[in-house]
């Protein structure tokens, strides 16, 4: 530990901890420590060195930020249950694999004679591009995921048209006995803030009464069944959510080991890159 400190090693950590993209490479310089062995020294200054001879022709290795996958990676092996999120993470692994492979196969007149073999193990799934469209970029599930999701958000996209349109009619009709001339939510309900002296001219139930009193939060009698028919059909679309999730893990769940192998070499590639942005930047050289 002395000597770490002599040769202010955690400083110098610190400082390249700012060029890496992933969580996988982060790790990698958390584990890091000062190599004592010939050949393990020498592998780390050859593979510095390809990536030089990329720099040196003008390209540079496009490595997308990446989270740590390893949590997710882990849920798909042990069959428990995904969220959108873990297939967000998964998705983006695989399409950053498949830049850094369309990378690898266009490179032209540089030779990666101690890379090659880390490039070439990085897979591609094409057979997945398809089925993971059905995660949007934004984190949600889309319409086409399967034939009762579309039908089920048909109904509650017109469910919610039918609504805003009786409360609509109900804001000019009973204008004249509201606190406001608008809709508020209460328990989760949509409720008209009715003035107390008028609450038995509006019929529904009182979902909520305002701390002085004087105002009433009644749901309408309208609105009911409709918030009852949106209610159930929510429940479906969760439903159908979480089936389409666990029929996703099943198709990927035999690929998790070469996910798993991805991610470990995106993180390998990430440092690599990080070492030599970190090296050209202090104007260093690779040593003999």
């Amino acid at each position: 530990l002395k000597i770490y400190e002599s040769l202010e090693f955690s400083e110098v950590k610190s400082a390249f901890a700012t060029y890496l993209r992933t969580v996988e490479g982060q790790k990698t310089l958390a584990n890091l420590e000062p190599m004592t062995q010939q050949k393990e020294i020498q592998q780390a200054f050859d593979q510095l060195r390809d990536i030089e001879s990329l720099g040196t022709a003008g390209y540079s290795l496009p490595m997308p930020s990446l989270g740590d996958l390893t949590p997710s990676l882990k849920r798909l092996q042990v069959e428990a249950e995904l969220n959108l999120d873990d297939f967000q993470d998964i998705k983006a692994l695989l399409r950053a694999s498949q830049v850094l492979k369309d990378f690898y196969l266009d490179l032209e007149d540089v030779s990666l004679p101690h890379l090659a073999v880390y490039f070439e193990n990085l897979e591609t799934f094409p057979q997945f591009q398809g089925a993971l469209q059905a995660i949007a970029d934004n984190g949600t599930i889309e319409d086409f995921a399967s034939e009762d999701l579309l039908r089920i958000r048909r109904r509650l996209r017109q469910a919610d048209r039918d609504l805003r349109q009786t409360m609509q009619e109900l804001l000019k009709k009973k204008a004249d006995y509201l606190a406001d001339p608008l809709f508020a939510s209460r328990n989760g309900r949509h409720v008209l803030p009715v003035k107390q002296s008028f609450r038995n001219r509006i019929q529904g139930i009182v979902q909520d009464i305002s701390a002085t009193g004087n105002t009433v939060y009644i749901e309408p009698r309208e609105l009911i069944q409709i918030n009852e028919d949106i209610a159930g059909l929510e429940a479906e679309e969760r439903y159908e959510i979480r089936r389409i999730l666990r029929e996703l893990a099943t198709l990927l769940r035999p690929q998790v080991q070469a996910f798993q192998n991805n991610h470990w070499l995106l993180g390998h590639f990430d440092f690599l890159g990080a070492k030599y942005q970190y090296m050209r930047d202090r104007d260093a050289h690779i040593p003999t």
